[in-house]
């Protein structure tokens, strides 16, 4: 690896990643936990207990991402919110088209497609969230 990349890398991928990981295995299992029990147990429609899932899990991520991971004092909220919502939408929005591919396209089993969709969207909501949602320069 190059040394800019390298030095990218390190950067992006640094302790904060490490608490990032940690805040979003906590995130996750709120999301997962909702998500088996509409799709599996009560037999919702996967794509509605996924959308439900999802947001559950994100306000989890949020707030504890806020606090805990990038220490985050900006007390513009609404507008921070709005931020960290956005991205959330957008990394909701490929994991229903990837959950289609998964669960409809190829006839995978729903909760291993969640799984699956989970750790693909790991890295991309990690660095949207951390250069734009919690970036002071944005929301200082």
């Amino acid at each position: 690896m190059g040394r800019v990349s390298g030095g990218f890398l390190r950067r992006t991928l640094g302790s904060s990643f490490l608490k990032y990981f940690t805040v979003g295995v906590v995130g996750t299992s709120v999301d997962w936990t909702i998500f088996y029990m509409l799709a599996i147990i009560l037999g919702f429609y996967y794509q509605f207990s996924l959308v439900f899932s999802f947001f559950m899990g994100a306000a989890t991520n949020y707030l504890l991402n806020k606090l805990f991971t990038f220490r985050c004092r900006s007390r513009r909220i609404a507008r921070q919110f709005a931020a960290f919502f956005s991205i959330a939408l957008v990394c909701l929005l490929l994991s229903m088209a990837l959950m289609y591919l998964f669960v409809d396209v190829s006839g995978a089993q729903k909760m291993p497609s969640r799984v699956l969709t989970t750790f693909l969207m790991l890295f991309v909501g990690y660095v949207l969230q951390k250069k734009i949602t919690f970036n002071m320069r944005f929301f200082s």
